[in-house]
């Protein structure tokens, strides 16, 4: 989740992605994740993958796009109009790669927070059977 240094950006992506696991039933509305089981955090995280990699495709096509934008007239209007259609594309493209940069650290966040839950179910069921199960 973002921090006090979050840019506007990152805030703003924070707060779509709140609602968006909400309708999900993934956010219980006290501002943390909230798993009842591993396999629901599996879930999280495979869907967290998914928002990555989609984004990482959209990337893909705008940077394609981006490179394909030319006047289609050579008289001075046609040009500008071309040049600012790729200033907005790297803009698009600035603002999407720094979403594919969030998702993929939440992914990695996910992760860790998996591999955790797992040590702590395995230390709890070792405590509770004894050393040796």
């Amino acid at each position: 989740m973002p921090d006090g240094g979050s840019s506007p950006i990152e805030i703003m992506i924070d707060k779509a992605l709140r609602a968006a696991a909400s309708l999900f039933g993934f956010n219980q509305g006290t501002g943390k994740w909230m798993f009842t089981d591993v396999r629901q955090l599996e879930a999280v995280i495979s869907e967290w993958i998914n928002a990555r990699d989609a984004i990482d495709e959209r990337n893909k096509r705008i940077n394609r796009t981006r490179h394909l934008v030319k006047a289609p007239a050579p008289d001075v209007m046609s040009e500008l109009q071309a040049q600012a259609f790729h200033e907005s594309l790297v803009a698009l493209e600035t603002q999407s790669r720094a979403m594919y940069h969030y998702a993929e650290a939440y992914v990695r966040r996910l992760e860790k927070a998996r591999i955790a839950y797992l040590f702590s179910d395995e230390r709890a069921k070792t405590g509770f059977n004894g050393p040796h199960g």
